[in-house]
């Protein structure tokens, strides 16, 4: 099962602060193959994915190093169900300038990347349409779900 840990803070160097300071407070699960973070450093997204062996994931060490206002840390993967780390399915996932985690099936996010595409492709711009990303998202993830949340767009602010 797939748990996140997302964390904004107005500077990037407390990253490592707050993190610390929710050791041994926050648990994303006990005995994962893997995790990864996902972080805004010098304008770019950029992703350290990493095999855990069964052991416990500690967001403190997962970002250790990592100076950035806006992280996603997550411990397992998407869909597989080998034991052998697989960098292709650990979370989180970037598309562009986004983040993406999930803790259902990941070719839900893979229809969401074609229809981004296509429509880049016909002259559509998601690159300041937060909104309209979230209306697309909620199309393609659930159309027709009885749940009229499955998921929550977090916007990076000026990233």
């Amino acid at each position: 099962m797939a748990e996140f840990l997302a964390t904004h803070q107005s500077d990037a160097t407390l990253l490592g602060c707050v993190l610390r300071r929710l050791a041994g407070r926050v648990s994303l699960g006990s005995a994962e193959r893997a995790a990864g973070v996902g972080f805004f450093q010098s304008d770019d997204l950029l992703l350290r994915k990493r095999p855990l062996g069964g052991q416990a994931v500690l967001p403190e060490k997962l970002a250790d190093g990592v100076e950035s206002e806006a992280a996603l840390i997550c411990s397992g993967t998407a869909g597989s169900s080998s034991r052998s780390f697989n960098e292709q399915t650990t979370l989180p996932f970037r598309f562009k300038r986004w983040l993406f985690a999930t803790a259902g099936q990941p070719e839900a996010l893979t229809k969401v990347v074609a229809k981004v595409k296509e429509l880049e492709a016909r002259g559509w711009s998601f690159e300041a349409a937060d909104a309209s990303l979230e209306l697309l998202l909620r199309n393609e993830v659930s159309p027709s779900s009885a749940d009229p949340t499955p998921f929550r767009l977090e916007s990076s602010g000026g990233h």
